[in-house]
Parts: structure tokens; C-alpha cells; sequence
């Protein structure tokens, strides 16, 4: 489990520190939680399915990501506040084989009037100025629907090392909820089973 999910988070940028911040509170969020079936999350109408051969991370996992230390045995019950964190991991899923994988994430902004154009140039800007990974970042924004929402999505390539990344992104409020989903050419239908793992909570 830890390898495959290291693999997912492996290539997910974190493009966010020039537009967010760990201040305020916004009462209106809440973590989705993990369920027998999957992922759900009333904040975002939206729930997760895996399809067959797609493995989700524990709770365990992601609070070790977000570096968040608990004595609780029950992961799911820990006293942390959420909502008044930077970047809150909600869920991560990946193939057995590392690709494809998905990491779903929410975002505080630092500002409630940034807008998805602004979002996309900070994360243009930080992918340019990655050293360690070759980025070639698409020139399109397109449109693009998940679970009945609308969001928008900047793609990359990372040639060096054989794989694709889409940026995936809508803004709620004062905060951001981001896809960053990673796959190689060869898992591309994959992929797409992947994605259509999503789906609304409530019609």
C-alpha cells in the first residue's frame, strides 16, 4: 500500500504557496470521509467508486502526507480541524501497477477573489519553475465536467519520464478544489475508467 501510494503523490505538485494560506476559517467546509465502497463527500456532491484494480489510500496515509501525527485508533475520528488547514488531501487512488492515480485535494486561498484564471498563471509559473522534473505544459485551458460540475483543467507532459499530469480545478467559496491526475499513454483507457469513478452524492 505505502509504495503504491507514494507512487500516486510521487509527481502531485504542490502549486499552491504563492495563493494560499493557513488563516481564517471558512465554517462551511468539512472533509469528505472514506467509505466500505469508496470516497464521499457532502461538501463537494461528490462520491468515488473504484474501479477493479484501482487501490484507495487509508486515512492513515493521507494524515501522514499532511503530516498530521494522531494517537487515535481510529483515524477517522482525530481531533484535527480540518477546515483550518492550508491543503486538505480528501482522497487518493491508484492502480496496483502506480498508474494511473488520482489525488483529490481542497485549497484555502489566501484571497476569496482569486479567480481559476489566476489559479492556472500560479500554476503555469511554479511548473516552469520546477528544476528537479522536466515540465512541458500545455497551452490550452479546456473545460471539463466531473460528477456534474463544471472545472477546468491544464494538462503537462513529463517526457523524461514517460508520463502525463491534468490539472483539474474548480473554485468553491474561498477555497479551491483540485484533480491532479497522473497516467502514462499506455494506461490512458485506464485512466478514464478512473475518472468515471466519480460521481454525484445526492441528485
Amino acid at each position: 500500500m505505502k509504495k503504491i501510494i507514494c507512487t500516486a503523490i510521487l509527481l502531485s505538485v504542490v502549486f499552491l504557496s504563492l495563493i494560499s494560506c493557513g488563516c481564517g476559517k471558512n465554517s462551511t467546509y468539512e472533509r469528505g470521509v472514506l467509505t466500505e465502497a469508496g470516497f464521499e463527500s457532502v461538501y463537494m456532491n461528490l462520491k468515488f467508486i473504484p474501479p477493479q484494480g484501482m487501490v484507495l489510500s487509508t486515512e492513515e496515509d493521507m494524515l501522514e502526507i499532511m503530516n498530521i501525527v494522531t494517537e487515535a485508533k481510529d483515524a477517522n475520528k482525530t481531533a484535527v480541524d480540518f477546515a483550518e488547514m492550508t491543503t486538505v488531501y480528501e482522497m487518493i487512488a491508484a492502480a496496483q501497477i502506480g498508474f494511473p492515480s488520482v489525488s483529490l485535494m481542497v485549497e484555502k486561498l489566501a484571497l476569496s477573489s482569486i479567480t481559476t484564471d489566476q489559479y492556472s498563471e500560479a500554476l503555469r509559473k511554479t511548473l516552469s519553475g520546477v528544476s528537479t522534473v522536466n515540465y512541458i505544459i500545455g497551452d490550452k485551458i479546456i473545460a471539463v465536467e466531473i460528477a456534474g460540475q463544471k472545472y477546468k483543467q491544464l494538462s503537462a507532459s513529463l517526457p523524461d519520464l514517460g508520463v502525463i499530469q491534468n490539472y483539474i480545478f474548480r473554485k468553491k467559496g474561498n477555497r479551491m478544489i483540485s484533480f491532479v491526475v497522473t497516467y502514462t499513454p499506455s494506461t490512458e483507457h485506464e485512466m478514464r475508467l478512473m475518472m468515471n469513478g466519480f460521481s454525484k452524492l445526492k441528485d
